[in-house]
């Protein structure tokens, strides 16, 4: 019998660090009196621990997964970036794309604070085409009838963009000093692949329209 891989603890920590930040950046949406620096500093400050979450039975996992003989191979960015690609496959499975979308833009938060800021800009260019789309978390369900009613995405009903998140995307526009048509080929470049990948209701080219306005 093959022994399944252990949990380790400090992804429980790492997950409390996110949604600590994104209940602050929440906030700061719900609230315009919150002040900007609060929503920043909560996700700065889960971009300078998270690195320091990674214990050592989480590299021993990870370790014994990838069947690697040298624990020092693998690096802690490298863990951390697994585990994320891991959650995006579990909530595409389980059709948790709001969820989806939440990892997503963990991913993007990472990028910006390692300065790779081309990368962060397209990663957080996808996360608003996925809210474009109206995201639902549907929980694994496979029944037909329930799924007409909740379906996985819900353009009509659901989509939306934080204020928050447009304003990081500004901020990196103009820091990398690039021009809106620039912006508009690689969002459109990039997210016509992840509407075929996750078979989105929207095209990258009818959400580009609406996120124009607001960039």
């Amino acid at each position: 019998m093959t022994t399944p891989p252990r949990k380790p603890n400090c992804l429980k920590k790492h997950s409390a660090l996110f949604n600590k930040a994104i209940a602050e950046v929440i906030k700061r949406v719900e609230n315009p009196g919150i002040s900007n620096a609060v929503a920043s500093g909560a996700m700065t400050d889960y971009s300078q621990q998270v690195g320091e979450l990674v214990c050592d039975d989480l590299i021993e996992n990870e370790k014994e997964i990838l069947g690697k003989g040298n624990i020092n191979e693998i690096s802690e960015r490298e863990v951390i970036w697994r585990i994320l690609n891991k959650k995006l496959i579990e909530h595409a499975q389980h059709g948790d794309w709001g969820l989806y979308r939440n990892t997503i833009f963990e991913m993007a938060e990472i990028l910006r604070s390692e300065m790779s800021l081309r990368d962060a800009l397209q990663t957080y260019l996808e996360v608003c085409y996925i809210d474009l789309n109206g995201p639902n978390n549907t929980g694994g369900r496979r029944d037909p009838e329930l799924l007409r009613m909740f379906p996985p995405f819900d353009p009509k009903q659901r989509a939306s963009i934080a204020p928050g998140l447009i304003d990081i995307i500004k901020r990196i526009i103009k820091r990398l000093k690039i021009d809106k048509d620039h912006v508009k080929s690689d969002f459109l470049e990039h997210n016509s692949k992840i509407r075929s990948s996750l078979k989105l209701p929207l095209t990258a080219e009818d959400c580009w329209s609406t996120l124009e306005k607001e960039i």
